[in-house]
């Protein structure tokens, strides 16, 4: 059995890092957990900015190694970045096969157990060692994603299995999340904010496209509501056409082909498949110049941990309008370097569309603001906190 109160060892200083001076101590073996790492066909952007911090980790002088479940095609062991990855079961087993490959190959002087949707529940067989990482609460998600009665399930179930979790220090993306975690029960000085990143900005906003562009960047399943964005966008195709303002939507990502088909049949019966283009998953988007210029991000999802691509969009200039729903609401400043609707509905995004695209300077202004205030989400401060939130949260409470 994992005793009650085993003492976290920590590495002792050793020279310089990158993280020097920050004054950090950490955890000599890491063990991370997440059901996909980042070559996960499914992978997003939680996967993309774990396994950077995995990094900052092990940099740190940590050794980490990255446990996940199993996809089609991979291999059982491999290296992303320099940190090891086990990769084992699947989404139904994940729990009972990370406690046996803990005590395999332990002792792990740290368990990180990152829930996305379904949980390993380490604390029950890691004890004081587990940290919860959590980007966001899956929530109204499971009614999208998830047939009744799963659904309902899921969504009464996640409240009641994080309690496991509520005596154990946490580590957030934004401040959404920390609010939904301390409503649980989480002690508010154990829930640790890690913030997002994106790639270095360009030099300079890019000079947007001649017609006015639409963009959406994300995986195309129900959740993400790009129904909602193809919905308002015929209503403000008709109302810029009137004013003269030619426009189009570009839909960037891959995810499941049954939603992909149902889109585009929406946009033929919307009229407007002609203006809608599914360009398919681009990798490094933002660095494409024909998709780098675009003039507006728009996105309708149910709930974001943070909403990496808002800030993605923002380094080259392309400001979002968005819902106003967790991790939108902190990636995305009101007014400032981009838009929240009123409520969660396909005519407030429209307005604000119409609103948007038919403002030369108010695009002009939100566009240079979202620019400038993507600098301060860069990969060196997110690194960084990582570094020193896990430290924080690994310290022993006395």
């Amino acid at each position: 059995m994992t005793p009650a109160t085993p003492r976290v060892e920590l590495r002792p200083d050793s020279g310089p890092t990158p993280f020097s001076g920050t004054n950090t101590r950490l955890p000599y073996r890491i063990l991370l957990l997440n059901w996909r790492d980042p070559q996960h066909p499914k992978a997003g952007g939680a996967e993309t900015l774990t396994i950077n911090w995995a990094q900052a980790w092990q940099e740190a002088g940590a050794t980490v190694t990255f446990f996940s479940n199993k996809f089609a095609g991979c291999e059982r062991e491999a290296s992303i970045g320099g940190v090891r990855v086990i990769r084992s079961g699947n989404p139904a087993t994940q729990g009972l096969n990370a406690r046996a490959f803990y005590r395999r190959e332990g002792p792990f002087d740290l368990v990180v157990e990152e829930i996305n949707t379904l949980p390993f529940f380490s604390p029950f067989w890691a004890g004081q060692r587990s940290i919860l990482l959590m980007h966001q609460m899956a929530r109204e998600v499971w009614f999208y994603e998830s047939r009744w009665p799963l659904s309902i399930a899921g969504y009464l179930i996640e409240p009641l299995y994080l309690r496991a979790y509520r005596r154990r220090p946490a580590l957030v993306l934004s401040q959404s999340t920390r609010a939904d975690l301390i409503k649980l029960g989480f002690q508010a000085d154990r829930v640790h904010i890690i913030p997002g990143a994106a790639e270095e900005a360009s030099e300079s906003p890019l000079k947007r496209a001649e017609i006015l562009t639409f963009l959406y960047v994300g995986r195309i399943t129900a959740s993400k509501r790009i129904d909602h964005i193809i919905r308002a966008f015929s209503f403000a195709h008709e109302h810029l056409g009137q004013q003269g303002i030619d426009c189009r939507l570009r839909i960037v990502g891959s995810g499941s082909g049954v939603v992909e088909r149902k889109l585009r049949l929406l946009a033929e019966r919307e009229g407007v498949s002609q203006w809608v283009e599914f360009v398919g998953w681009v990798n490094q988007w933002w660095r494409d110049e024909a998709l780098a210029r675009a003039h507006v991000l728009v996105l309708a999802s149910v709930r974001e941990g943070w909403g990496l691509v808002v800030t993605e969009a923002n380094s080259v200039g392309i400001p979002a309008i968005g819902y106003p729903v967790p991790g939108l609401r902190d990636s995305i400043q009101h007014l400032v370097t981009g838009i929240l609707t009123r409520d969660e509905t396909p005519q407030e995004l429209a307005r604000e569309m119409v609103r948007l695209g038919s403002s030369t300077e108010q695009l002009a202004r939100l566009s240079s603001a979202a620019y400038e205030d993507s600098k301060r989400h860069d990969w060196s401060t997110s690194r960084a906190e990582a570094v020193r939130q896990l430290s924080l949260a690994a310290t022993p409470v006395i």
